[in-house]
C-alpha cells in the first residue's frame, strides 16, 4: 500500500456526511428533539408537558456488538424555581458552618475562614441578598475554627468560637442593632468542638472540649447573670471529639459527645446530663467508625431524645453508615436509618419536628462525583431523594446544615471545594415539606419543629356538594392513564358538579381553587376525555367531548387564553370519536377512530400544527367500517401505527398505518382479534399480543408475535395446546421485566388464573409455580425486577399479596399491617390499578375489622408495608380507583362518608410544571418498548447506554422521567445495524467488502477496493498523482489541472504556460506576467522564448504587458514602434531605407535595425 492510500479517516468522514444527509447518522444523532411537550402515560403514572424532557440525540444508528455513545437527557423550558441549588457565596472556605434562622426566616451562618483566611466569618440574607463579612480577624492560626450560633427572642445573635491555636480559649460575641460586641473569653481552657443552646429566658448553655489527651469537656452558662464554667467529664486517657447540647422541657441539660481512648481502636459515644442536680454519663455506642466530625442530639415535645451520628455500622465493621436512634422506650433503640445506596456515606445534618419526624441530609461519593441526598421518615417509612451532585470536589461532612422555616420549607446549605481550600456555598430550598414548619438544630443549634401532614390523604375539592359523586378523572379503559393532565400548576380533568353534568374542570394547586373550565354540553354531560383522555400539545388540550348537538367529536382547550372549541365535526350526527382505540399522538398529529356516518368507523387524523382533519384510509369499503374492534389503543413503532381492523372478513386482523407517507396495509391475516384481551406490547422491533389463529391448525387465544423489521408473524407460545386457548394476559395484560413477559393464563381447560412467563430472547414459556391461582383478579404490577400480585395458594382460602423476584425467582408474601391481610376477601389491588412513586407501590386493599377499602403502600427499598391514613379520614370506592401521580400529588377518587366520591390526593398540594433546566439527575426512569438486548436505561439520569447484540430496524422508544414528582416524556429512534465482520472499523452495512479487512469502499464500483485500486474514481488519473496535484481521488469530476497540456499537472509543473519562463520568475518579474498565459498582453509575441502554436510567436516580449510593443533593438527602453531610431545609430529610421545605396542624408540606404 503506497503512502497516499491511508484515506480511512477521510473516507469515514465522507460516509458519515452522506449518511447524515440521507436522514440517519451511524453512531450519533441526526437531529435535535424539536417536538412539542406532550402528555403521556406508562402504567398509571402521570407525565406532564410544560418543562420538557430533551434527549441529546433523537435518532441514532448503532453498530451491533459495538459500544454506543450514551444518550443523555436534560430538562428544558420553564419549570419550578424551588429545588435547585443556588450559589450564594464563593471564594471562601465556608468551613465548619453553624447556622440558625430568626423569627423572620432570615438565615444566619457563622463559619471558619480556613488556613489562608484565619478568622470568624458571618454570612446572612437579612438585607435581601447574601453577604459575607468578617466578625474577627485571625491573629493566630485557627481563630474561628469551631463555632456555634444561637438567636434569642429579640432576634439578637449570640456566637461562641475558637479563639485560636492551640484551641485553649473560647470567645463569645453578640450581634445587636447591626453591631458586633467586643469579644470576650468565657473559658480559657477549652475551645474546640463546641455547641450551644438557648433557653426560654434567653440564657445560653454551651459545651466545649479541650483538644488534648486527657482533655476536659466543659459546660458554660450565663443563666445566673454572669458566665460560669464547670468540667462535666474528664479522664486522663480520653480525647473528646464532636459534641452537641440540648435542654429538655424541665430545663435539664443533655450533652452528647464522641471520644477516643488511648491504645484502643474503638471510639465511644457518651450522653452526659445534670438530671437530679449532678452530672452523670451514659455509654450509648462504641464503634471504630464513630465520626470525629459531627453528632447531633434533638429532644422532641415528649422529651424523647433522638441522636444522629456517623458510625462504621457496628461490631467493628468499617462500612460507613448513618445512625439514627432514640430512647422512646426508655432504652436506646437500634439504628432506625436504612441507608439504601450500599456505599460508604458521610454525615451531613439532621433537623426534627416536634412529633419526631426526621429530615436528614448526607453525602456519599462515587469518585469523582459527590452526591447529596435527603431522607425523611414522614410517611411512616424512610424515603430518599438525590438533591444534587458535584464532580471533582470534596465536601467535608460538617460543612452542611439543614433547617425548616416557619412556612414548612426545607433549607439545605452545603459547599464544594477541597477541605482546606476555597469553595462555593450553595443554598437549596424544597418548598412545602412541612405544613407548619419550625426551627431545628441546624449545624449544632437547637429548637423544635412541627409536623407535616402530607402522609394522610386529603380531599382536594368537594366538586359535587353533598352525597353526589363527581367522578373526577373518570375515563374508559382506552384512556385510563390520561384522566388528569398538569399544565403549569393547574390540573385538568373531567368531573360533575351535579348541576352541569360531567365537564372539563381544573384545580390550581398554587392557590387551591377549583373551577368549571367549560360547560360544553349545556343540557347534559359532555364527558370530556372519556374515550381518549386529555392530550397536551404545547399549551393546548385535545380531547373527545359531546356537546349534546353534534355528538362526540374532537375538541380543544387553550390553557393560555382559556378558549375552548370543537376541532372538527366529522359526523353531523355522532362520530363517537375515539370510542374504541382512544387518541394517540405521533409528532404533531393525533390519530383516533371515528365514524363519519357514511364509511363507518375508520382511522382518522388531525394535524395540530395546521388544523387539518382527514380520514387516513377506508379499510373496509362500504358503511361498515374497519375499526369496530375492542378497546385496544394503537401501538406505535417508529412512525407506524399497529392495530386490529377488518376489511371485509368477519374477523379483525393485524393492520398498520405509516404516519409519514400515509399508507395503510394488512400486516397479517394469520391472526384474528390481535390484542383484543392483552393489547400490544413492544419489545425491540417486535410486537407481542394475544390472538387466535385464522388458518388451520386452529388455536384458541394464544401469545403471538410480529417482527416489524422483516414482516414475519408467528405464534410465540401455545400456552394451552389445542383449540381452547391459553388466553395470555386476559385479565392482567402483559408486564415486562427485562426480556421476560409476565401474564395470567389458562394452561389447560378449567385452569384459569395461573402465572405465566415468556422469555423473548430464547422463546421459552413456563408457569411460575402452579400453586398460585386467581392471578389477575387483584393487583398485578411490575416494579423494578419484581412482580407484585394478589393470589390464593391452592388449598388456601385467603388472597394474599405476593412478590416474585425475576432476579432469584423467589416468591414471598407481604403482610400489610392494618389491612384485611390473611383474611378472606383481602383483595389487594382489586381495582387492578396501582401507582409507583419512587420506591413505593400504592394500591387499594381492604382494611382490617370493617373491611372497607383504603390506600395501601409497600416500600420496596426497606420492605415495609402499611395502610395509608385512617378509616375515619376516607374510604376508596369499589370501582373507579385509578391512582395517578400528578406533580407531587397522587390523585384518586375517595369519600369521607359525608361527601360522595370526590377528588382526593396524597402528598403535597403544591405542584409545579417541571424541574429546572439542566441534566436529569435523580429521576425515576421508564422506557417502552424494551430496549435492544445489551442496552440499558440508567435510573437517576435516564441515560441510555451499552453494547447492542441484536440487529433491528429503527424503533421509536418512549422515555418517561419523574424527578421530584415532576414528569415528562421524550422519544428516541434507535436502529441497530449489522456488526463489523472483518474488524476493519466499518459496519457491514456500509462496508463494500464486509469479509476483507483491507478493503471497505469501492468508489468507482469496478470491484477493486480503494486501497488496492490505483484509480479510485476511474477518471484515468492515478490516485497518487491526484493527491500530488491537489485533485480529489474519489471524485471523477475533480481531475488534475494541466494548463499547458504538457502532461505535467500545474501543481508540479514549474512552467504552467510552457512559454519558457518559470512560474516563479513570471510572478516575480517587473512587470509581472501571468504564469498561466504565454502571451500576457495578447500582442502575438510570447512572454518567453518558446513559441506556442496558434497562440504566439517566440519571444521574449520586451514589453510583455504592453500590447503595442514587443521589441527594443537598441535597448534604450523605448519600444521599436515608438522609437524613431531603433538601432541607436543616430540616424532616424525613416532615413535608413535598407537599400544598401547611399543617396543622401535623407536616404542613407542603411538598415534601421542594425548599427
Amino acid at each position: 500500500m503506497d503512502s497516499h492510500k491511508n484515506l480511512k479517516p477521510l473516507l469515514l468522514a465522507t460516509l458519515m456526511l452522506l449518511m447524515t444527509q440521507a436522514g440517519s447518522l451511524y453512531g450519533f444523532n441526526d437531529s435535535m428533539n424539536d417536538q412539542n411537550p406532550v402528555l403521556n402515560e406508562l402504567e398509571g403514572q402521570f407525565f406532564v408537558g410544560g418543562t420538557s424532557l430533551s434527549p441529546a440525540y433523537t435518532n441514532v444508528t448503532l453498530i451491533n456488538n459495538t459500544a454506543m455513545s450514551p444518550i443523555t437527557f436534560n430538562w428544558t423550558g420553564s419549570g419550578m424555581t424551588s429545588g435547585v441549588p443556588v450559589a450564594i457565596g464563593q471564594g471562601r472556605p465556608y468551613q465548619n458552618m453553624a447556622y440558625e434562622m430568626d423569627s423572620n426566616d432570615n438565615h444566619h451562618i457563622v463559619h471558619y475562614g480556613g488556613t489562608s483566611l484565619h478568622g470568624l466569618y458571618y454570612t446572612t440574607d437579612t438585607s435581601g441578598s447574601w453577604t459575607t463579612s468578617l466578625v474577627e480577624a485571625g491573629s493566630t492560626y485557627a481563630l474561628g475554627f469551631h463555632s456555634d450560633i444561637a438567636i434569642d427572642s429579640n432576634d439578637d445573635l449570640h456566637v461562641v468560637y475558637t479563639a485560636g491555636y492551640p484551641y485553649n480559649d473560647m470567645n463569645y460575641t453578640s450581634f445587636s442593632n447591626g453591631v458586633w460586641s467586643t469579644p470576650i473569653t468565657i473559658d480559657g481552657t477549652v475551645g474546640r468542638e463546641m455547641a450551644m443552646d438557648i433557653d426560654s429566658n434567653d440564657a445560653l448553655h454551651i459545651v466545649s472540649n479541650e483538644y488534648a489527651v486527657g482533655g476536659a469537656t466543659n459546660y458554660s452558662t450565663n443563666s445566673g447573670g454572669s458566665w460560669s464554667t464547670v468540667t462535666v467529664y474528664s479522664n486522663s486517657w480520653r480525647t473528646p471529639r464532636a459534641t452537641d447540647i440540648e435542654l429538655d422541657s424541665n430545663g435539664d441539660v443533655f450533652i452528647i459527645l464522641t471520644e477516643t481512648r488511648q491504645n484502643q481502636n474503638n471510639k465511644y459515644l457518651q450522653l452526659i446530663n445534670n438530671t437530679g442536680g449532678s452530672w452523670n454519663s451514659q455509654l450509648i455506642d462504641t464503634d471504630p467508625g464513630l465520626s470525629y466530625y459531627n453528632v447531633e442530639l434533638t429532644i422532641d415535645s415528649n422529651d424523647v431524645k433522638h441522636t444522629y451520628y456517623h458510625a462504621g455500622g457496628g461490631n467493628g465493621s468499617t462500612q460507613a453508615n448513618i445512625v439514627v436512634r432514640n430512647d422512646a422506650s426508655g432504652l436506646w433503640s437500634g439504628n432506625l436509618f436504612p441507608h439504601p445506596q450500599g456505599q460508604p456515606i458521610q454525615l451531613g445534618d439532621m433537623t426534627m419536628e416536634s412529633n419526631g419526624t426526621i429530615h436528614i441530609v448526607y453525602k456519599y461519593t462515587f469518585s469523582p462525583t459527590t452526591y447529596f441526598y435527603y431522607a425523611t421518615n414522614i410517611s411512616g417509612s424512610w424515603v430518599f431523594k438525590e438533591l444534587a451532585n458535584i464532580s471533582g470536589s470534596s465536601v467535608a461532612p460538617s460543612y452542611e446544615v439543614l433547617e425548616l422555616d416557619s412556612q414548612g420549607n426545607l433549607h439545605y446549605f452545603f459547599r464544594n471545594g477541597s477541605v482546606n481550600g476555597n469553595g462555593t456555598l450553595f443554598h437549596l430550598v424544597e418548598n412545602g415539606v412541612s405544613t407548619v414548619g419550625g426551627s431545628g438544630g441546624g449545624g449544632g443549634g437547637s429548637g423544635s419543629t412541627t409536623s407535616q401532614a402530607n402522609g394522610t390523604p386529603w380531599q382536594v375539592a368537594d366538586i359535587n356538594p353533598g352525597a353526589g359523586n363527581s367522578g373526577a378523572g373518570a375515563t374508559y379503559p382506552s384512556a385510563v392513564s390520561k384522566g388528569f393532565v398538569l399544565v403549569g400548576t393547574t390540573v385538568y380533568f373531567s368531573a360533575s358538579d351535579g348541576t352541569n353534568g360531567s365537564e372539563l374542570w381544573a384545580y390550581n394547586s398554587s392557590n387551591g381553587t377549583t373551577w368549571l373550565v367549560a360547560d360544553i354540553n349545556p343540557s347534559g354531560s359532555s364527558y370530556s376525555g372519556r374515550h381518549g383522555g386529555f392530550n397536551l400539545v404545547g399549551t393546548t388540550l385535545y380531547f373527545d367531548a359531546d356537546d349534546g348537538t353534534t355528538g362526540r367529536e374532537l375538541w380543544a382547550h387553550n390553557t393560555s387564553n382559556g378558549t375552548t372549541w370543537r376541532v372538527a365535526n366529522i359526523n353531523s350526527g355522532d362520530s363517537n370519536t375515539a370510542r374504541f382505540y382512544g387518541i394517540t399522538l405521533v409528532g404533531t398529529t393525533l390519530f383516533f377512530d371515528a365514524d363519519d356516518g357514511g364509511l363507518g368507523r375508520e382511522l382518522w387524523a388531525h394535524d395540530t400544527s395546521n388544523g387539518t382533519t382527514w380520514m387516513t384510509f377506508d379499510i373496509y369499503n362500504g358503511s361498515t367500517g374497519g375499526l369496530d374492534g375492542s378497546q385496544t389503543p394503537f401501538a406505535v413503532v417508529g412512525t407506524t401505527l399497529y392495530f386490529e381492523a377488518q376489511s371485509g372478513t368477519q374477523y379483525e386482523h393485524l393492520w398498520a398505518h405509516n404516519t409519514s407517507n400515509g399508507t395503510s396495509w394488512l400486516v397479517s391475516d394469520l391472526v384474528q382479534d390481535p390484542g383484543a384481551l392483552a393489547g400490544f406490547t413492544i419489545i425491540g422491533d417486535t410486537l407481542y399480543f394475544d390472538a387466535t389463529a385464522y388458518y388451520s391448525p386452529y388455536t384458541g387465544n394464544e401469545l403471538w408475535a410480529h417482527n416489524t423489521s422483516n414482516g414475519t408473524t408467528w405464534i410465540a407460545a401455545d400456552v394451552a395446546v389445542g383449540p381452547n386457548g391459553g388466553n395470555p394476559g386476559d385479565l392482567t395484560g402483559f408486564h415486562v421485566i427485562g426480556d421476560v413477559i409476565l401474564f395470567d393464563c389458562s394452561p389447560s381447560f378449567g385452569s384459569s388464573g395461573k402465572l405465566g412467563a415468556y422469555n423473548t430472547s430464547n422463546g421459552t414459556i413456563w408457569l411460575i409455580n402452579s400453586s398460585y391461582k386467581n392471578i389477575g383478579s387483584n393487583l398485578f404490577k411490575a416494579m423494578g425486577n419484581t412482580l407484585y400480585f394478589g393470589s390464593m395458594i391452592t388449598g388456601g382460602s385467603n388472597t394474599l399479596l405476593y412478590a416474585y423476584s425475576t432476579t432469584n425467582t423467589t416468591i414471598w408474601d407481604i403482610p400489610i399491617p392494618g389491612s384485611y391481610s390473611n383474611q378472606p376477601g383481602f383483595q389487594p389491588g382489586f381495582s387492578k390499578n396501582a401507582a409507583i412513586v419512587g420506591d413505593v407501590l400504592y394500591f387499594d386493599a381492604r382494611r382490617a375489622v370493617y373491611g372497607d377499602r383504603g390506600l395501601a403502600a409497600y416500600n420496596e427499598s426497606n420492605g415495609t408495608a402499611w395502610m395509608v391514613g385512617d378509616r375515619s379520614d376516607y374510604t376508596l370506592p369499589y370501582s373507579g380507583f385509578h391512582p395517578t401521580l400528578v406533580g407531587g400529588m397522587l390523585l384518586f377518587q375517595a369519600t369521607d362518608g359525608s361527601n360522595g366520591s370526590e377528588l382526593w390526593a396524597l402528598g403535597s398540594g403544591n405542584v409545579a410544571s417541571g424541574p429546572s433546566n439542566g441534566p436529569v439527575s435523580s429521576a425515576t426512569c421508564e422506557i417502552s418498548p424494551t430496549l435492544p438486548v445489551g442496552i440499558t436505561l440508567t435510573q437517576g439520569t435516564c441515560t441510555i447506554s451499552g453494547t447492542p447484540t441484536v440487529v433491528q430496524n429503527g424503533t421509536t422508544y418512549t422515555i418517561w422521567a419523574n424527578e421530584s414528582g415532576y414528569s415528562d416524556w421524550a422519544t428516541v429512534v434507535i436502529s441497530v445495524i449489522s456488526g463489523d465482520s472483518d474488524g476493519d472499523g466499518y459496519p457491514d452495512i456500509i462496508d463494500a467488502f464486509p469479509n476483507d479487512p483491507t478493503e471497505w469502499i469501492d468508489t468507482d464500483g469496478d470491484g477493486i477496493g480503494n486501497n488496492a485500486d490505483p484509480d479510485d474514481d476511474n477518471d484515468s488519473y492515478n490516485d497518487t498523482n491526484e493527491i500530488d496535484c491537489l485533485s480529489d481521488p474519489l471524485d471523477n469530476v475533480s481531475i488534475p489541472l494541466d494548463n499547458d497540456l504538457d502532461g505535467i499537472c500545474d501543481e508540479l509543473d514549474p512552467d504552467d504556460d510552457n512559454d519558457g519562463l518559470e512560474d516563479v520568475n513570471e510572478t516575480a518579474s517587473l512587470p509581472a506576467t501571468d504564469p498561466f498565459l504565454p502571451d500576457t498582453d495578447g500582442d502575438g509575441v510570447c512572454d518567453g522564448p518558446v513559441a506556442i502554436n496558434g497562440t504566439c510567436t517566440a519571444g521574449p516580449d520586451a514589453f510583455p504587458t504592453d500590447p503595442s510593443e514587443w521589441l527594443d533593438t537598441d535597448g534604450d527602453g523605448i519600444g521599436n514602434n515608438a522609437d524613431t531610431d531603433d538601432d541607436g545609430d543616430g540616424l532616424d529610421d525613416v532615413n535608413e531605407t535598407n537599400t544598401g545605396i547611399y543617396v543622401g542624408a535623407n536616404d542613407t540606404g542603411t538598415d534601421p535595425h542594425c548599427c
